[in-house]
């Protein structure tokens, strides 16, 4: 599918050139969120998200000049440079309500993600068989081993009266005192 083909907004479930959409409020005030570009890292997804008004979106040039934005619930998708790209009308932060009170306002969404990357679920296989691969390695003699020699640096260092001083002064790593309950007399 050519960038130009898939800058289009989905079609609808009939599969005709109609989109669905939902009309704008009349009563739109999406002042809530909409002062700054806010911009969302996710690695777990690998995704960066962009939120923001069409001005924003455009004056960073995130958005390509022939993508035509979408109308009501209606998203637009288009390919470039290894990523994929969704822009559709987001809920601005602090807004409560139905979506017919937001979906016509000016604050739009942009999930920018690679396009050949393996998904959230291989990714949590992939971490969980390390997991797994670590733990069978800890009950080999070499495994065990080596957390051994861990474990007598670790004594060493609690034995250690210079390192012991060291640690006391700094700040960070001395601990807060207790707080006390305190209860009232009835």
């Amino acid at each position: 599918m050519s960038s130009k083909e898939s800058a289009r907004p989905e079609q609808s479930s009939t599969g005709d050139d109609r989109i669905e959409s939902v009309a704008a409020p009349k009563n739109c005030s999406c002042s809530l969120a909409c002062d700054e570009l806010k911009i969302m890292l996710r690695p777990d997804w690998n995704t960066t998200e962009y939120f923001g008004t069409r001005a924003q979106l455009e004056s960073e040039g995130l958005i390509p000049a022939e993508i035509r934005w979408p109308i009501g619930i209606a998203r637009a998708r288009w390919n470039e440079s290894g990523f994929e790209f969704v822009l559709a009308h987001a809920r601005p932060d602090g807004f409560d309500g139905p979506r017919r009170g937001w979906v016509g306002c000016d604050y739009w969404s942009l999930t920018r993600r690679w396009q050949d990357c393996p998904s959230y679920h291989e990714r949590v296989l992939r971490a969980k068989a390390k997991e797994l691969r670590e733990l069978l390695y800890r009950e080999t003699s070499a495994g065990r081993e080596e957390n051994s020699r861990r474990w007598r640096k670790y004594i060493a260092s609690q034995e250690d009266e210079a390192f012991q001083a060291f640690k006391r002064t700094i700040t960070d790593l001395i601990a807060p005192p207790a707080k006390r309950s305190q209860r009232r007399a009835a």
